[in-house]
C-alpha cells in the first residue's frame, strides 16, 4: 500500500517507536511502581520507561521457576506469538529482556485491571455488557485465527480491562501458531472442549467453545459444566450436559447463542463471523469503534508556515495535530476536510493510539496518514 509522505512530527514519532521497540532493554531503563499482580512464576509491576515516560506493565519471571516447571519453550512461544499481534482487544507485548536470574516482559498497561475480579465483584454481568465483551473477543479471535494462532485458554483470569472499559486478551501461554490440527490437552478444566477431554485432534474451533463457556459464565456467574469432582466435570463436558438455571433471568436469545457455540461436533459450532451477526449480539453489544468506517470532521487552520489540525470523531475523540510537510504550502485561512477513518482488524483508537489509517480529500488530492503511538 502506498503511503503519503509523513510530516516531520510524524516521522520523528515513527522513528522513536521503531528505536524503542528495537533497542536492547535493561532494568535501569524503567522506574518501577506498585505491584499489579502475582503469578505462578513471578510478579507484575506498574512501570514507566524513563526515556519516553510511557507507562507499561512489567512482568518479572524467575528463571529458576521457569526451568523447574520446564516451561521455557512455552514462554518463548508465548513471546513470539504475542509480540506480533496488533489488535485493540489483545494486550500488546512491546518487548522483553533478561538478566542472570529473571526474564522481563514489557506489556501494555490495562488500567482497569483483571476481569476475573470484576466478575467476582458483580457476581454476573448484564446481557448488554456480556454481549459487548463477547463481540469484542470474537473480533480478536477472528484476527488471531486469520494469523493461524489458536489461543486455547480463553477464560476470565486471562482477560484484562483497558482504560476505556474494553477487554484485552492478556495471556498467550497456551497459544499455538499452527496450520494443522493439534492433540495437546491444555487450558483450564471448566473451559476444555470435548475434543480435548477425549484426547482427539482439535483446531481453532476450541476457541469458539471456550468463548461459549465464557459467555455463560458472564451471564450466570459460574461455568456451565461445573461439578464437585473433576470426573463429573469431564463427563458433563463430553455429554454437553448444558443446563440453564432459572436465575438470574437470561433471555432466550442469549441461551440460543450459547447453545450454538457449545456443540460437541466442532465443525458445527457457530463460526465467529456468524456470532457477530447473531440477533442477541446485534441487539445488545455496544457499537465498536474498532471496525468498519466512520466519518470525522477535520478542521484545518493554516497560519502561513504552520498548520493546526483538529479531528472530531464519533466516539468523542478529539485530537490536535500541529503539522507541516506538504501543508506548509498553505498560505493561510481555514479548510474543513471530511475524513473517513479506516480501521483494520489491527487498528483502533483506545487507551492511546493504535495503528490507524486516515483517508481524506483535500485540494483535489487524496492523502493517507498512518498515526501510531507506542
Amino acid at each position: 500500500m502506498a503511503i503519503a509522505t509523513e510530516s516531520p512530527q510524524q516521522e520523528k514519532a515513527s522513528s522513536d517507536v521503531s528505536s524503542v521497540e528495537k533497542r536492547r532493554w535493561i532494568l535501569n531503563d524503567f522506574d518501577i511502581g506498585k505491584p499489579l499482580g502475582r503469578g505462578k512464576f513471578g510478579h507484575v509491576y506498574l512501570a514507566r520507561e524513563k526515556r519516553s515516560n510511557h507507562i507499561v506493565a512489567l512482568k518479572v519471571l524467575f528463571k529458576s521457576q521457569l526451568q523447574q516447571s520446564q516451561v521455557e519453550h512455552q514462554l518463548r512461544r508465548e513471546v513470539e506469538i504475542q509480540s506480533h499481534l496488533r489488535h485493540p482487544n489483545i494486550l500488546r507485548l512491546y518487548g522483553y529482556f533478561y538478566d542472570q536470574k529473571r526474564v522481563y516482559l514489557i506489556l501494555e498497561y490495562a488500567a482497569k485491571g483483571e476481569l476475573y475480579k470484576e466478575l467476582q465483584k458483580c457476581k454476573y454481568f448484564s446481557e448488554r455488557r456480556s454481549a459487548t465483551y463477547v463481540a469484542s473477543l470474537a473480533r480478536a479471535l477472528i484476527y488471531c485465527h486469520g494469523k493461524h494462532v489458536i489461543h486455547r485458554d480463553i477464560k476470565p483470569e486471562n482477560l484484562l480491562i483497558g482504560a476505556q472499559g474494553e477487554l484485552k486478551i492478556a495471556d498467550f501461554g497456551w497459544s499455538v501458531h499452527t496450520f494443522n490440527r493439534r492433540r495437546t490437552m491444555c487450558g483450564t478444566l471448566d473451559y476444555l472442549p470435548p475434543e480435548m477431554v477425549e484426547s482427539v485432534e482439535h483446531d481453532a474451533s476450541v476457541d469458539i467453545w471456550s468463548l461459549g463457556v465464557l459467555c455463560y459464565e458472564f451471564l450466570y456467574g459460574v461455568p456451565p459444566f461445573e461439578a464437585k469432582e473433576h470426573s463429573d466435570t469431564y463427563r458433563r463436558i463430553v455429554q454437553v450436559d448444558l443446563k440453564f438455571p432459572p436465575k438470574p433471568i437470561v433471555s432466550s436469545a442469549a441461551k440460543d447463542l450459547i447453545s450454538q457455540m457449545l456443540v460437541k461436533d466442532s465443525s458445527q459450532r457457530l463460526p465467529l463471523h456468524k456470532l457477530l451477526e447473531h440477533p442477541w449480539i446485534v441487539q445488545n453489544a455496544e457499537p465498536s469503534d474498532y471496525s468498519g468506517f466512520w466519518v470525522l470532521i477535520h478542521v484545518m487552520v493554516s497560519f502561513g508556515p504552520g498548520v493546526v489540525g483538529v479531528w472530531l470523531g464519533g466516539n468523542g475523540l478529539c485530537c490536535v495535530w500541529i503539522g507541516g510537510g506538504s501543508e506548509l504550502r498553505c498560505s493561510g485561512g481555514v479548510a474543513v476536510v471530511l475524513l473517513m477513518m479506516v480501521v483494520t482488524g489491527g487498528g483502533g483508537v483506545v487507551d492511546g493510539w493504535q495503528v490507524v489509517g486516515w483517508l481524506g480529500l483535500k485540494s483535489g488530492c487524496v492523502e493517507f496518514w498512518v498515526c501510531s503511538q507506542w
